[in-house]
């Protein structure tokens, strides 16, 4: 049981470990999140959460979470893509 979606984001990750491990595959740890996606305030959600302050300000783990570019078009570092372009480049 949990408290909480950071809690349940927690669980599920250790739930993708525990399975990957009982089939044998114990290197099956990489995650991928959204930078600018909100996961949690735990050790782990936090890791997943693409916000700076979250990273810089606690030291967070990012060892086994890859972050790709968020879908938001507004905010995009690379302005001299359309909207097109963008959409398929994310």
């Amino acid at each position: 049981f949990g408290l909480s979606g950071s809690d349940a984001n927690e669980t599920n990750i250790k739930l993708i470990w525990y399975y990957n491990n009982v089939l044998g595959r114990p290197e099956k740890k990489k995650i991928i999140s959204r930078w600018r996606g909100y996961h949690g305030s735990g050790v782990m959600t936090g890791s997943l959460t693409g916000l700076d302050l979250f990273h810089n300000a606690f030291d967070l783990p990012r060892a086994p979470i890859l972050h790709t570019e968020a879908p938001y078009y507004f905010r995009r570092a690379d302005r001299s893509l359309s909207e097109e372009q963008f959409s398929q480049h994310c």
